[in-house]
C-alpha cells in the first residue's frame, strides 16, 4: 500500500502518500529490484470504507476481539467525525486473497526520492522497450464486494485474528 497514481479523478488526494513519503529511497529500491511487486495506491484505498453497519457487524460477533476492534474503530477520530473511515491496509491485504476484486495494470513505476513537493511521489507510465514494467498497479477496485469481503472476514467468529499468539517454546 503506497503512492498516489493521480489523474483527474484523484485531484483531491495529496501529491504523495505517507508510506512512500516516509522512505522514498526504500520504495525506489524495491521497485528497481526486479522482484515481483504489486502496488495498491491511495487512489484505490480511499474508495473502500467501513461504516456504522460494518462496525455493528463486528460488534455483533460478540467476542472480546470483535468488540475491541469495533470499539477502536468507533473511537478513531476520522470515524467519529464523519461516520466512516478508510480500510487502507485491510484492502492491501485483500489483494493477496482476492486479486480479482481489483483492476491491475503492468506499469513502469518509479518513486521520486527528492524534491520539495515530490519526495515519495509515485510516477507510473505504460511500459516500453526502454522502460519495462516494474510493478502491477491496482488502478481500480470493485468497491461493494471488497467492503463486504473485508468486513465479512473481520466479523467471522473463530477467525485466526482472535486466537492468542503462543511462542514455539511454550
Amino acid at each position: 500500500m503506497g503512492g498516489v497514481v493521480g489523474g483527474t479523478g484523484a485531484l483531491h488526494l495529496p501529491w504523495t502518500e505517507h508510506n512512500f513519503r516516509a522512505d522514498p529511497e526504500a520504495a525506489q529500491i524495491v521497485l528497481a529490484s526486479g522482484a515481483p511487486t504489486a502496488i495498491v495506491p491511495l487512489d484505490v484505498t480511499t474508495q473502500v470504507r467501513i461504516r456504522p453497519v460494518g462496525v455493528a457487524r463486528l460488534a455483533a460477533a460478540d467476542t472480546p476481539f470483535h468488540v475491541a476492534v469495533a470499539n477502536q474503530v468507533r473511537q478513531y477520530p476520522p470515524y467519529r467525525d464523519r461516520g466512516w473511515t478508510y480500510l487502507h491496509d485491510p484492502l492491501a491485504v485483500a489483494t493477496v486473497i482476492r486479486p480479482e476484486l481489483f483492476r491491475w495494470e503492468s506499469l513502469h513505476a518509479v518513486v521520486e526520492a527528492g524534491g520539495t513537493h515530490t519526495a515519495g511521489k509515485l510516477l507510473v507510465k505504460l511500459p516500453s522497450e526502454s522502460t519495462p514494467a516494474t510493478a502491477e498497479v491496482a488502478l481500480g477496485v470493485n468497491v461493494a464486494p471488497a467492503e463486504a469481503f473485508i468486513i465479512g472476514r473481520l466479523a467471522q467468529p473463530g477467525s485466526s485474528a482472535e486466537q492468542p499468539l503462543t511462542s514455539p517454546a511454550s
